[in-house]
């Protein structure tokens, strides 16, 4: 029985690290991957997939995301996708701002038309696994690639010129998590787990998070769905609330 707690305890540490949510260090768990895990998982004995939810493990944590880890995602994806690079790789790419977020030390490059934004956007919950971050304000620099100068733009409004920047930030955020997930092993795409839509008549990024990332880890019946119930971040990352149902 002792052994068992300790495994899971181990496979809780281990799950987060290789979906990227916290450094595997915290834990002393460098060399796992996902493939360790799922061998792991012949040691626990799976509970009956028909378990009442009384019968299952409640678990109740919370995950610390900082942002360099959110700053590797964005590097990881500058490399396969070319309308994104990042200007210093030393510095921050996502940050605190007072009681915002801020996304900058970017470049979007739109047809040629080279953007620099400054987003700050007010994060919230909207809901049970709900995230929605409202744009709250945003500076463009803008250049054209020098064989472009001389022919007009077609113009463009500040609702399209958002819409336009945050499409490539969302693109960017799903390549950079699934290029960590094949890292990793894991085999699940980001668009599996996460769903991070721009609402362009609300100036919202919406994001909708599931449980199939931590599931893929435990064995059927052991623990309930696990849920995003809270929200918060400071001066080094953003911290989540993460619970199974009661």
């Amino acid at each position: 029985m002792k052994k068992n707690i300790i495994l899971k305890l181990i496979a809780v540490a281990a799950i987060l690290s290789c979906g990227g949510l916290v450094q595997a260090s915290d834990f002393g768990l460098e060399s796992l991957s996902a493939a360790d895990i799922r061998s792991g998982q012949s040691y626990l004995k799976a509970s009956d997939p028909r378990a009442e939810p009384d019968e299952l493990i409640g678990v109740e944590m919370k995950v610390r995301v900082p942002f360099k880890a959110l700053k590797k995602i964005f590097l990881m994806a500058s490399v396969s996708d070319s309308s994104l690079s990042i200007i210093d790789p030393a510095a921050q790419v996502i940050g605190k701002s007072g009681e915002m977020l801020r996304i900058s030390n970017i470049n979007v490059d739109q047809g040629g038309i080279i953007m620099t934004p400054v987003v700050t956007l007010k994060p919230s919950m909207d809901g049970r696994d709900k995230l929605v971050f409202r744009v709250n304000k945003i500076k463009v620099h803008a250049s054209m690639e020098p064989s472009l100068k001389g022919i007009p733009e077609p113009p463009i409004d500040q609702e399209e010129l958002i819409g336009r920047i945050m499409d490539v930030v969302v693109k960017c955020i799903y390549t950079g998590i699934n290029e960590k997930l094949k890292a990793k092993q894991v085999p699940l795409k980001a668009e599996d787990f996460l769903t991070i839509k721009y609402d362009k008549a609300a100036w919202a990024l919406r994001v909708t998070v599931s449980h199939r990332l931590i599931n893929e880890f435990f064995p059927a019946g052991l623990v309930g769905d696990f849920h995003l119930t809270g929200f918060s971040f400071n001066e080094t990352g953003i911290n989540l609330n993460v619970q199974t149902a009661e």
